[in-house]
């Protein structure tokens, strides 16, 4: 396909070569996506971010970071796009002085209450176990999205094996933010598997999902899990038995092991 492209001289032009850059780096070839990078007379901050985006995603990571120094040597300032693939970068191979000194780019910027960019900033200092820069930059949004919200929790279970979470479930629901099915998921996966979800709040959590959607399979599987594993198999039958949903062979399982 790029042989045809070139052929019919269309290289040159802005969207394909954007294309051709992000096709290059996802299947792992870098080189040739620098290739096509470097073969482009104008490079504008679309071109700089599919190079971006592609290395943030795929690796190499640090080159991610690096394109951001050469685009602005070039004049060319990133948009928030730009910045979300290079902080996604920086979050991957954990470069905290690099992702620091980005952060302080969107804040002069004035960038920083964009909920896309306060969204992955939030993502990035919780994956390095910094709650309270994460906690700084979820209190810059004016207005958290669940999406935010679903970050905030997550971060909460990993750093603190879900200390806390219930309260911090408590300040979404306050907040009016309705929870969605990741919110409910990611709580009660984590929780089973840390050990530390009580029958009340696996009810609790259940109860208050009720109020917004329907607990998919997955959830109730994931509280007869936990709650099958504590030794409270009666329990857990109760639980499959009060389903407003058939039970399928996966939440059978669980419950067969803990018998």
């Amino acid at each position: 396909m790029h042989l045809e492209i070139v052929k019919l001289g269309m290289e040159g032009l802005s969207q394909v070569a954007n294309y051709l850059i992000y096709m290059y780096v996802n299947c792992g070839s870098v080189t040739k996506a620098q290739q096509v990078f470097d073969s482009l007379f104008l490079r504008d901050v679309v071109i700089w971010t599919a190079l971006i985006a592609g290395c943030a995603e795929h690796g190499p990571y640090e080159k991610a970071f690096k394109c951001d120094g050469l685009m602005q040597q070039e004049g060319i300032c990133p948009n928030p796009v730009t910045y979300i693939y290079i902080l996604k970068g920086c979050a991957s191979m954990i470069a905290l002085t690099e992702g620091q000194q980005i952060h302080t780019q969107i804040v002069l910027k004035g960038l920083e209450d964009d909920i896309n960019i306060g969204n992955t900033l939030i993502n990035m200092f919780f994956k390095w176990g910094l709650c309270a820069d994460a906690r700084t930059c979820f209190g810059k949004l004016g207005l958290p999205d669940v999406t935010a919200w679903n970050i905030l929790v997550a971060g909460h279970l990993h750093l603190f094996r879900g200390r806390n979470y219930v309260t911090v479930f408590s300040e979404m629901i306050q907040e009016g933010i309705i929870p969605n099915n990741i919110t409910l998921t990611c709580v009660l996966n984590s929780c089973s598997d840390a050990g530390i979800l009580s029958i009340n709040d696996a009810f609790f959590l259940i109860t208050h999902a009720y109020s917004y959607f329907f607990p998919t399979l997955k959830h109730y599987t994931c509280v007869v899990d936990f709650v099958g594993r504590v030794g409270l198999i009666d329990k857990a039958i109760g639980i499959l038995d009060g389903m407003p949903i058939n039970p399928d062979v996966h939440i059978w399982l669980p419950l067969l092991g803990s018998c």
